[in-house]
């Protein structure tokens, strides 16, 4: 599991690595995916689009926080009245309500899946249902 964790972070210094390139293999950086995929990433700026944006943010979100991240963006996005920014207090990253993720496997952080001790199992999760139904 170590050697887990260790190829990830050897693959994500490569993306924030000024010597990323599109020649880069895709073998190498995150998710096998292209150089040229994580260079362009790297210039996205959702300030920065021109047209008008919904941008909803779960409130119990860890991974784009609401006192940080949103923050950045609505105080970069102040002067626009085509934009509206919207927390859903209960939600996580994914827009799972709490508490009917928390502590479930929808809700674990991705790292605990790879430092877990071979003989546990992670949690099953049944969907069922339709919306509106």
């Amino acid at each position: 599991m170590l050697a887990a964790v260790e190829t990830i972070t050897r693959q994500a210094a490569r993306v924030g690595s000024p010597h990323l390139s599109a020649e880069t293999p895709a073998a190498e950086l995150p998710f096998g995916y292209s150089g040229s995929y994580w260079l362009d990433l790297r210039g996205y700026d959702p300030v920065a689009l021109d047209k008008p944006m919904l941008i909803p943010q779960g409130g119990r979100d860890y991974q784009v926080s609401v006192a940080g991240d949103l923050a950045d963006r609505q105080a970069g996005l102040a002067h626009r009245t085509d934009v509206t920014l919207r927390v859903y207090d209960a939600d996580d990253h994914l827009f799972f309500p709490c508490p009917l993720a928390c502590g479930s496997a929808l809700h674990r952080p991705f790292l605990s899946y790879l430092v877990r001790p071979r003989w546990t199992r992670p949690a099953t999760v049944t969907v069922s249902g339709s919306p509106g139904g």
